[in-house]
């Protein structure tokens, strides 16, 4: 082979390793959610790359930063844990018991070039930021919170004023507080005292704060803060679990109290409808009663004034007959009844004839003093009998 092509092979053969190794120090690639910080190779001028692309890198040295990320604190890989970065945050309370406490901080760095110029001139790489900010402002913020509450008031009481307190430290800074010592007697008259920790606050109400969050000066912003457990020590979980005991036996005996006083309530309503019922049953026999008695003495009365009428009208019958009668006997009879009398008296008459045995052979005699023969009726009374009936009939006047 020729000295030229071989040459012409070795240049471009060196041309071609050397574009290979010096093409990455040439251009860049930025992702989209985060932005680079980009420092001259010659001038050490910086500049950043905030839209996502590829430019030239013109061998420049390059920084990337996450727009926004989460901490995680907590040693469970479930919640994002993943090495001492990501460990659980241990506090002590006021009284001494003490707490591993796991959650999430989720925040975003800021997009103003001149906060992200400042950010990098400071911690020069994001795992600083991370650790030196983000993780610090963390710990402080809820040592700061632990201190103000014991930590059975942390598991019950007050764990929402305590999530509270500690994102408000981590956004604006740790608060100043101030401690008091009061005292009080335990359940065996025993004198104790405690030393209270409370925030100090200025005139316009708000807490006092003693250090500004180094989250404001590089203007990062906290998108959420979360506590998920508190894993206690020993001894705090013993006091926890005889508080716990404690309140149950105060909620079952305020239950209880409860219970009994609406079972007082219900019998003692229970009772008064029972004597209202009594008493409305005595008031419907009362009435019944005297609505009875009303009605008998009414139908008594009305029977009595049907008596007393009846008795008129008796009076007023009998009188009247007694006044017909008399002017019967005044006037005489009436044709009627002097022919129903009639009849009734031949059919008496004709009756006691009929009671008359005559006898079988009569002889009469003649030579009377008139001259002529004897009458036969006068020899068997006939005569006599029939002036009786005339006479009882009324047609006689002898």
């Amino acid at each position: 082979m020729p000295i030229k092509k071989i040459l012409s092979f070795a240049f471009a053969t060196i041309t071609l390793l050397t574009l290979l190794i010096l093409t990455p120090q040439l251009v860049e690639t930025n992702e989209a959610g985060n932005y680079q910080v980009k420092q001259a190779a010659f001038t050490g001028e910086m500049s950043i790359i905030n839209s996502p692309g590829t430019y030239f890198q013109n061998f420049g040295s390059i920084v990337t930063y996450p727009i926004s990320d989460v901490y995680y604190f907590s040693e469970s890989k479930l919640d994002g844990g993943n090495g001492e970065e990501a460990n659980a945050v241990r506090v002590t309370f006021n009284g001494g018991g003490s707490a591993d406490i796991s959650g999430s901080f989720k925040y975003r760095l800021s997009m103003k070039e001149s906060d992200q110029q400042l950010l990098h001139q400071d911690f020069r790489e994001y795992n600083r930021v991370k650790h030196d900010i983000i993780r610090q402002v963390v710990q402080e913020a809820l040592t700061k919170t632990a201190a103000t509450m014991k930590a059975e008031e942390s598991y019950s009481s007050r764990v929402a004023e305590f999530t509270s307190l500690a994102e408000s430290q981590v956004v604006e800074g740790i608060y100043q507080t101030i401690s008091e010592q009061t005292s009080r007697k335990d359940t065996e008259g025993n004198d104790l005292t405690e030393t209270a920790v409370r925030l100090v606050k200025g005139s316009d109400g708000k807490p006092v704060i003693s250090k500004v969050s180094p989250l404001k000066r590089y203007s990062i912003e906290v998108i959420n803060f979360t506590i998920k457990t508190f894993n206690y020590d020993d001894k705090t979980k013993a006091i926890i679990a005889k508080k716990q005991e404690s309140e149950q036996e105060k909620i079952v005996s305020r239950a209880n109290a409860e219970k009994a006083k609406q079972e007082a309530i219900t019998e003692f309503e229970q009772g008064k409808a029972r004597v209202a019922k009594a008493e409305a049953d005595a008031l419907v026999i009362k009435k019944t009663a005297v609505i009875a008695a009303e009605q008998e003495k009414e139908v008594a009365l009305q029977q009595k004034l049907q008596v007393k009428e009846n008795s008129e009208a008796l009076l007023l019958t009998q009188r009247a007959q007694a006044e017909a009668n008399t002017l019967k006997v005044k006037a005489g009879l009436t044709p009627q009844e002097r022919a129903e009398f009639d009849m009734k008296t031949k059919i008496g008459v004709a009756a006691e004839l009929a009671k008359i045995k005559m006898p079988s052979t009569m002889v009469i005699g003649g030579g009377g003093k008139d001259g002529g023969g004897a009458n036969p009726f006068d020899a068997i009374g006939l005569e006599s009998y029939i002036r009786i009936n005339e006479r009882f009939s009324g047609k006689s006047n002898n």
